[in-house]
């Protein structure tokens, strides 16, 4: 459980701000096999970049040769960076057939939003309930105004999960910022080849609503608007509409 812990908070620091030197966040240069550990979180990092950005498509093949031979290094760190992806559940290993970038049915993306919109639900209705304080969301919906303006997709996306952070972090419980982030982490994997038809700024716009509404809101309702902009978004991307049954009263308390 350490390493997954360890190779989770790295590839999502490299995820979120685009670098890849994590050496100094996993060994020292003296440690051998610590050595070709950290080669192994480089690897996974690098993959799992590109199976965000939609360069691996879900249910392609990882060639474990061919990877080696592209990062100049022997199929052991390949091997253990699989692993690695596999603990995140971004590949899965098929016996006898190899590593595949995991694949999601129409219903398990449904499921995906619904527990997203649940978790981001909650840490609305607690950050509310406690009075915490609301500014990085007004900032960081700031930015992604700015973001939308300058038409740069991948800034607007980061800045997107750093807004859900924002307020899984701000609920107070490091139990939900874990859960949110696997649940993300799987539901961006799921969207990496679906086209998001809306503008940028038609859902920077919703950003910027939506931390007004909360500002000016009582816990219930806060937990209503963050499950329909959650919801809404997630369900418009499969080209659907939200399910009326999925729908929250927005004057509950």
């Amino acid at each position: 459980m350490r390493r997954t812990a360890t190779v989770r908070a790295v590839l999502w620091e490299g995820w979120k701000m685009g670098r890849h030197d994590h050496r100094s966040l996993v060994t020292t240069p003296a440690d051998g096999l610590a050595e070709r550990r950290t080669l192994a979180v480089e690897i996974a990092d690098r993959l799992s970049q590109s199976i965000f950005l939609g360069e691996i498509a879900p249910g392609g093949r990882l060639n474990e040769v061919e990877i080696a031979k592209r990062m100049g290094t022997s199929r052991g760190p390949v091997r253990e960076a699989f692993r690695y992806l596999q603990d995140l559940g971004i590949i899965e290993a098929v016996p006898h057939h190899g590593s595949f970038v995991v694949e999601f049915s129409s219903a398990q993306i449904k499921d995906l939003i619904v527990l997203r919109s649940t978790l981001e639900g909650v840490a609305a209705r607690m950050l509310i309930g406690t009075r915490k304080d609301l500014t990085e969301l007004h900032v960081v919906a700031m930015h992604l105004e700015r973001a939308a303006e300058a038409k740069n997709g991948s800034v607007f996306k980061r800045l997107e999960w750093r807004f859900s952070r924002a307020l899984c972090e701000a609920a107070g419980t490091g139990e939900l910022v874990t859960t949110w982030e696997q649940v993300y982490r799987r539901l961006r994997l799921a969207f990496a080849n679906i086209t998001d038809n809306r503008t940028l700024s038609d859902r920077a716009g919703r950003y910027t609503s939506l931390a007004a509404t909360l500002k000016e809101t009582v816990p219930g309702e806060a937990e209503a608007a963050v499950r329909s902009h959650i919801l809404s978004g997630g369900f418009a991307k499969l080209g659907v509409g939200v399910p009326e049954y999925l729908v929250m009263d927005k004057a509950i308390s």
